[in-house]
């Protein structure tokens, strides 16, 4: 009778721990969905901003045109991240933390979001195109674009990164409880007795922690791994005083792949980006997936003029093999480009990995406003 009752607690441990396991994984998706989204919006509210003063003052149907998609999708990502959007994975659930940036003072991100909103339909709506730059809802939206905007919505970026830490931290913890709980229960009834579920309590040990760092999809290194290697090498090239080259790369028009063939094919080209990164990069250096279709390379005592050559060799090497699939039972094939934001590791002013990231999103920001497939480095 002992050894059933342990035998049966042993068991429902170990099923806890399994639910756990698929817990992190469905937490770490919808919170890099999250992640991927808000920074999106960030980079959204420049772009309308750049739209709109060329709405008002330059090639005024043309930016018009891209005015009215940027503030769609700034809206629509907006409302998936508070209410939440089936189609995206998002419930739509939000943190105390996130809650008070969004609702209270002195952010209220959400009022602000929908003010900058509502000024920019206002301005669309001109259809005779009289307003000027010296109009009141031109200046209110650049300003709130320029300014409280902009910091607030890095604010909620770092806050949704920080509840996905929080929450990964505490079903790991979750975890390790269970485990300590389960060894205890074994030790007391005999390790030759229950030796087999010795060794899947350390398997389940094993593979929470990998589903921490690894990226489910592509089978590399997720954001919170990447930016933790990249923090370890920055300190390294620090210490030693050798070269280290970071890239960011984005596929060129990825939303288009989802909405015409699926999201199905979506991920297929996402592991078909990643197995030709991982082709032409080296043993030593490191790949991760920062979010949605977004990577971000480390390369070890690489130089500048040998990260450029790395850089265009991923280029043309992604432009050179298309991805191949059956649409409706045909054989296709998808080409696929990408665009490269590229920069060195300054020992005089980089203090940490966000620095050299910023840089390069700044260079992969200039790469798709110039065109896309390309390299710019900053």
């Amino acid at each position: 009778m002992a050894y059933m009752i342990a035998l049966t607690l042993i068991a429902g441990m170990s099923v806890g721990a399994h639910l756990v396991v698929k817990r992190v994984i469905a937490e770490q998706e919808e919170s890099a969905r999250k992640i991927n989204i808000a920074g999106r919006q960030r980079m959204l509210s420049q772009r309308t901003a750049l739209f709109m003063t060329n709405a008002v003052a330059g090639d005024k149907i043309e930016a018009q045109n891209k005015l009215l998609e940027s503030i769609n999708l700034l809206e629509r990502s907006h409302n998936a991240l508070t209410k939440g959007n089936a189609d995206m994975g998002l419930k739509g659930t939000l943190s105390q933390n996130l809650r008070d940036i969004y609702y209270r003072e002195p952010y209220n991100l959400d009022q602000s979001v929908k003010q900058y909103i509502q000024d920019v339909r206002t301005i669309l709506s001109d259809v005779n195109n009289n307003l000027t730059k010296e109009s009141q809802v031109f200046q209110r939206a650049k300003i709130l674009a320029e300014g409280q905007l902009l910091k607030n919505l890095d604010i909620a970026v770092k806050a949704y990164e920080e509840d996905a830490d929080k929450k990964i931290d505490r079903l790991v913890e979750i975890q390790g409880f269970a485990i300590t709980v389960i060894l205890i229960v074994i030790v007391l009834e005999g390790v030759v007795i229950f030796r087999p579920l010795i060794i899947r309590v350390r398997e389940y040990s094993d593979n929470i922690e990998e589903i921490a760092r690894i990226d489910s999809l592509t089978g590399v290194l997720n954001r919170r791994s990447i930016f933790d290697v990249a923090n370890n090498e920055l300190g390294r090239a620090k210490r030693y005083e050798h070269d280290l080259a970071l890239i960011i790369c984005d596929i060129d028009h990825f939303k288009k792949v989802n909405d015409t063939y699926g999201h199905q094919v979506g991920d297929e080209a996402l592991k078909h980006f990643t197995q030709l990164i991982e082709k032409v990069i080296r043993k030593e250096d490191i790949l991760g997936r920062i979010g949605g279709e977004e990577f971000l390379i480390l390369l070890p005592h690489t130089n500048k003029e040998n990260a450029n050559v790395v850089a265009e060799k991923l280029r043309s090497t992604i432009e050179q093999y298309p991805l191949a699939f059956k649409d409706k039972g045909e054989d296709t094939k998808l080409p696929m480009t990408a665009s490269f934001g590229l920069t060195m590791f300054n020992k005089f002013t980089d203090t940490d990995s966000d620095d050299l990231y910023n840089r390069a999103d700044e260079a992969l920001y200039v790469a798709k406003e110039s065109g896309r497939n390309r390299i710019e480095e900053k």
